[in-house]
This record gives C-alpha cells, structure tokens and sequence, in this order.
C-alpha cells in the first residue's frame, strides 16, 4: 500500500476481508510446538553402556591410528587408477600397526573408510559429551582440546567440568561458562583429543596444515571437505557436525531397536501423545538419537529423581529463566 501511495498507484492495497481470510489459513496452519523426543530408559541405558565399552576398546589403539595417518603410503593408497595397489598397500600398513583384528571388527577395509570411521567415533563421542552434560550440540562443538578438566576440592572427590562457551545462558552473547560431567566420560575425551590430533597429521599431509598449538585445537575438527563460509570464528577451520548422519554411530556400536516394552514406557510417561505418529518412530527400528534428546532426557530424568534442584538443572542447562527449566521436566 505504502508502494503504491510514493509511485501513485491505483488500487494496489488489499482490503479487510482478503486480510481476514489470508490470517484465517495461516492460524489454521500454526502447529503447537512439541517437546523434543524423551529417549526411554531401556535405550537410554543401552547407549551408554555400549558407548562407554566402545572407547574403552578404542583408546589403546589411538597411538596405532595416528602412527597409521602419519605415514606417506597412506596417501598413495588413494590412487584412484589402480584399486589393486591401494588395498595391497593399505593392507600391509594395517599389518605394520597392528590394527588387522580391530579394523576386521568395525569393517574398515580401505582409506577412506578410516575417515568414515573417525567421523563415526565423533559423531559417538559427540553423544556421549553431551549425555553427560546436558550441552546443546552448538555448545559442544565449541570445546577445545583442554575443555575437559579436573577441579581438585579440598577433603572432598575431584568434580570433572567442561570449560566451554555460550550464547544462550544471558542476553549479552556469547560468554564463557562451565558444565559439570563425569569422570565416566574420561577415555572418551583421551579418544577424542587423539583424534584431534591425527586430524593435524591428516591437514598438513592433506596440504592444508593448521595454525593451532594442539592445547588450542577444536576437540570436533571436520575430516570433510566443507566451504570456508563454515570455519568456525574462533579456530577459523570446518568443524565435524557431530550428528551430520545419526547412522553413523551404528558402524561401530549395535543399533538399538526401539521396542514394544519402549512405547509403553512413554506412553506411561505421557498417554495424551500418539508417540509413534507424532515423532515418526517406529517399533523394530533402530533408534534415531539425536543431540537434544540427550539434553531433554537428563532434564527430565533428574527432574524425576529429586536428587538434583531445578536452581541446579537451570545452571547446568544455561537457561536465561526458571519457566524454561521447568518446561524441559515438564511431566
């Protein structure tokens, strides 16, 4: 309408009756907002179990991996003329670091799923951090390499904090803050640094190499090529997305199948939701976990614990208000 008064148009305004109808299909088109999806327990348990032992069975062979990435034949094995040469070739370094066994087991045959595998152990160790936290996915993406660390206490047990930042716990930006973890989490972070490391020796083989002292390096470095609109604007390099593909953790730990026994578990939890409908969620298949679902699950299951205080949960979850803290247990 203001166009057609300044360029003296006629009759481009639209009345009061088309207006009203128009808002009467966009209200009808408005959804209530759903709660993320709550994980049940069985698989809650599961994942964490089955995470834990993996990188329990990982971190001795970190060293071996590096030594494996390190060396010049590992690249020449990427000659995309002669597929005959290249497993000959990635074989023997597989026999010369003592990875034939492990990478039998997780069906790592050639060097590019050595990459695929590596993204795998993010995308799990990424879960893991973040089960334990409560973090959002774009909190522990911005961890480094020292994030993880032991806060000694006089007369009293080590605490284990993650050193991060966050633009969600105040309404000034982004600002540096601390989460509370577990010492259960501790190979995972070992194995999680060990990468990070490889994936210098990977960026300088790769002639791309990193102006980052280790102690400074993302502990999420992206072993994908990616545009350089997605550096991120602290380590200025791409980082791994962490659940790019929510597969991906299936290659290296059984997949969890969600189960008669789950629904009704959820449907306990609230009976108003047709769970399978409304998350898409089927009996048979293998749960699809993604980050929030971790955050929401630890919310609502200390919540229903009473052992943790919603001030506590509030600080732990970098909420601006107490209503969003209560929204997250709800039920």
């Amino acid at each position: 309408y203001k166009a057609g008064m300044l360029y003296q148009i006629p009759n481009i305004e639209f009345n009061l009756k088309f207006i009203s109808e128009k808002k009467k299909t966009q209200i009808s088109q408005i959804k209530p907002h759903k709660q993320t999806l709550l994980i049940p327990t069985r698989i809650y348990a599961n994942f964490i179990n089955s995470g834990l032992n993996f990188f329990e069975e990982l971190l001795p062979y970190v060293k071996n991996l590096s030594e494996l990435i390190e060396h010049d034949k590992f690249y020449e094995c990427q000659n995309k003329t002669n597929a005959r040469l290249n497993r000959k070739i990635f074989a023997g370094l597989v026999k010369r670091n003592s990875l034939e066994p492990f990478f039998d087991k997780y069906n790592v045959g050639n060097c590019q799923r050595v990459l695929f595998f590596l993204q795998a152990v993010q995308t799990l160790g990424g879960l893991l951090i973040i089960c334990f936290s409560g973090m959002r996915r774009s909190e522990a993406l911005n961890l480094n390499y020292q994030s993880y660390q032991e806060l000694k206490r006089r007369d009293l047990h080590s605490a284990w904090i993650l050193k991060g930042t966050t633009s969600k716990f105040t309404q000034v930006g982004s600002v540096a803050t601390t989460w509370i973890t577990s010492i259960v989490i501790d190979k995972v972070i070992q194995s999680l640094q060990g990468i990070a490391a490889i994936h210098k020796i990977w960026s300088e083989h790769k002639g791309n190499p990193i102006d980052l002292d280790i102690d400074q390096y993302p502990l999420f470095p992206s072993f994908a090529v990616k545009h350089e609109k997605a550096f991120h604007p602290i380590f200025n390099m791409p980082l791994g997305a962490i659940i790019e593909n929510h597969n991906a953790i299936y290659r290296i730990i059984e997949p969890i199948v969600f189960s008669e026994e789950d629904l009704q578990e959820l449907m306990t939890f609230n009976p108003l939701i047709n769970w399978l409908e409304e998350y898409k969620i089927e009996i048979g298949k293998p749960w699809k976990f993604l980050p929030h679902q971790f955050r929401r699950s630890l919310t609502v299951y200390c919540a229903r614990s009473g052992l943790v205080k919603i001030p506590t949960l509030k600080h732990q979850l970098k909420h601006i208000s107490f209503d969003m803290t209560l929204y997250y247990g709800k039920n």
